[in-house]
């Protein structure tokens, strides 16, 4: 059985060296889902609010007893609309409702962020391939741009990484402390 899978060159990070990938297969086995936690970044992001609020929205009118006119529920205050399910019931469907959509459109985030840095990296490993033969000003400020934007995307990146691993640490100008 081969141990190497796949070898790779890639563009560096914060480096002016490239990066050498090399995919090991050390134990196989199947990668099962896990737990879901939310991401409380989602909270600064304009469209998963006006997603969530939109939810509440859908679902106040789906459960509004029948007197209402299922156009005007959202004009009632919560304290006095009268509901065809329980309370516990109905906030228990909306925390449903909302959970699928933060999944929903958490892995929507991911897969265009994973693009995104796909696409960089590939514009600079030609730029850097261009760069090399010459010498010309103005592919060298792309590629320091390029750079730059995958340097940001991937600092995104490893904040997650330190939240999820509940390592706290401490960020002072382009210096990163992990405290233990």
């Amino acid at each position: 059985m081969a141990l190497v899978d796949n070898v790779n060159i890639a563009a560096g990070y914060r480096s002016d060296h490239s990066r050498i990938e090399l995919h090991l297969i050390i134990n196989k086995f199947e990668k099962r889902k896990g737990f879901w936690k939310f991401n409380n970044t989602l909270l600064s992001d304009q469209s998963y609010v006006n997603i969530v609020k939109n939810t509440i929205k859908k679902l106040k009118a789906q459960y509004a007893a029948s007197p209402y006119n299922p156009l005007m529920v959202n004009t009632i205050n919560c304290d006095h609309l009268e509901l065809v399910i329980d309370d516990q019931s109905f906030f228990e469907q909306l925390l449903l409702c909302i959970r699928g959509e933060t999944i929903h459109y958490s892995s929507i985030r991911k897969k265009n962020q994973d693009k995104q840095t796909k696409l960089l990296e590939e514009e600079i490993n030609h730029l850097e391939t261009v760069t090399n033969n010459q010498d010309l000003p103005e592919l060298t400020e792309k590629l320091q741009d390029a750079k730059n934007k995958l340097q940001e995307i991937r600092k995104e990146h490893i904040k997650g990484l330190f939240v999820r691993s509940k390592v706290k640490w401490i960020e002072n100008g382009e210096n990163l402390q992990i405290i233990f």
